[in-house]
């Protein structure tokens, strides 16, 4: 369930990550979605590989993943040895499970 205000309720579902990035020379390459928790904690990386410029994938958090993430996006073309940073959001709420 996805809320236009204050975070996103994430836990137990599975959460479609998946878009068309605008650069075309990072075509075939990879992007990087990674969950930082604000308390320190394990982050979260879900890797997806493009398909031309398009990119599909899932995450799923587990019922004790709950709290406050921010989401970093990374991002590199076919031939990339490293992703570079694109950008983040703040405020990503998976809450608690039952």
């Amino acid at each position: 369930m996805a809320r236009a205000r204050g975070g996103l309720d994430l836990r137990g579902d599975a959460v479609l990550l998946a878009g068309r990035v605008e650069d075309a020379a990072m075509a075939d390459g990879q992007i990087l979605f990674n969950f930082e928790p604000d308390d320190g904690g394990d982050a979260v990386a879900v890797f997806i590989d493009l398909d031309g410029t398009d990119f599909r994938g899932y995450q799923v958090f587990g019922h004790d993943q709950p709290g406050s993430y921010a989401l970093q996006v990374f991002l590199g073309g076919a031939d990339a040895t490293s992703l570079s940073f694109v950008g983040q959001y703040d405020g990503v709420q998976i809450a608690q499970g039952s």
